[in-house]
Formats: structure tokens, sequence, C-alpha cells
């Protein structure tokens, strides 16, 4: 009888975790990060993604998964500014995945920025984050260099850069409350279609600067 239960007690719990998942993995996700064969790597765009996401961070791309997305990349018509032989791309660049809300659930989207900037405060699985076009910032010549150091090389990146700033910390359900998440006009702040890209006819509202929330006009 105790075998019986035991087994049963073990069943219950296996059961239960496979409800509450991991803290720190959204468990609405359909998506598996940085995955080239079913979700184009979590690229939204062939540069840089040229709209606000606000979004969960899934997790941060290994060396290897890095050079994975290159080379699926390059061969698919995505990143054609960078150099073909990925000088320096390890070095400067470091890739993040993010969960988004869209229309069939929750999906990895991957967001890129510099290694100098990931390193000055490295994001932890759960953050919440804002990914936002080069154009939100100006997107001037002194901008650029300020960042690529008038390096050719690493300027040839900035093409498919973001910048990425920390929201919220993990697990701080208040602050993360606060805010909308999804692909946003970097302009308007209109909420738009994770994967088209296009406005979405009843989707939120969020002022670009602050990121709050905001009501549609």
């Amino acid at each position: 009888m105790w075998r019986i239960d035991r087994q049963r007690l073990f069943g219950l719990f296996f059961l239960s975790m496979l409800m509450l998942g991991s803290p720190c993995v959204d468990a609405q996700s359909h998506d598996i990060a940085f995955d080239c064969q079913h979700n184009h790597c979590g690229l939204l765009a062939k540069e840089s993604t040229p709209d606000i996401v606000i979004g969960v961070v899934e997790s941060v791309a290994s060396p290897k998964q890095m050079m994975s997305v290159f080379h699926w990349a390059r061969a698919n018509g995505y990143w054609q500014k960078v150099p073909a032989n990925a000088q320096d791309y390890l070095d400067f660049m470091q890739l993040v995945s993010i969960t988004v809300p869209s229309s069939t659930g929750r999906r990895s989207v991957t967001v890129s920025l510099t290694r100098e900037e990931y390193n000055s405060g490295p994001f932890k699985p759960g953050a919440l984050v804002r990914y936002a076009p080069h154009a939100l910032f100006g997107n001037s010549a002194a901008y650029r260099n300020s960042i690529t150091h008038q390096d050719p090389v690493k300027e040839s990146y900035w093409w498919v850069l973001g910048c990425v700033a920390q929201l919220c910390a993990p697990q701080d359900d208040q602050c993360i409350a606060r805010y909308r998440q999804g692909r946003f006009n970097w302009h308007t702040g209109a909420q738009l279609q994770l994967e088209a890209g296009k406005t979405m006819p009843h989707g939120g509202v969020i002022d670009p600067n602050t990121l709050l929330p905001r009501p549609r006009k």
C-alpha cells in the first residue's frame, strides 16, 4: 500500500511541476529561444527591429547559439551589411531572447545590443526589458560613433543593433504590471502585430518616452 501511495505522490508532484513550470521560463511560450529552424531565429526584421519591443528575458545567447543565428541570418537574406566572416561579431554583439505576447501566445524574440552595453548590467531571466531602435535616440552620426568608435567593422554591425534596457527585476510583479508588453511603433506608441509589424485595430497604446500605457484617442 505504501509503495502505491508513494508512486501516486510522486506522480502528483511531477504533474504539479509541469503545471507550475520554471519561474525563469514563460510557461505559455510556444517557441525555443534562438530557434532558427522554426522561428527565423527569433528575428523580427532583416536588420534591426524598427519598433519598441517590451518583453520578459528568456535567455542570453551562448557563443554557439550566436554563431548559429549569424550563419542562418546571412544565408537567408538577413544581416547583409555585417562582415560575412563574422569578424568581431562575438566580441562586439550580444543576443538576448525575450518572450513577447502575440496572437498565438507568447513568442520568443531575439534582440541584439553591444556586448559593452550588456556587460554594464547583465539581464537575468525573468527581467522585464525594453528594446528600442537607434532611431528613438536620434540615429545621428555622432550617436553612432559614440558606440562604434568610428571602427568600420563595428559600424557595419550598427544596422542590426538596438538598445536594450531593464525596466523591472525578475519576480517584481508590481513593477511588471505597470507596463504593457508587446511591439509598439516607436513614434506613436501604437501597438503592432508582433510578426507582421502592422497596427493592431484594437491594440493598446504606450507613451514612447515613459513606456507606460496611455488611453487611446
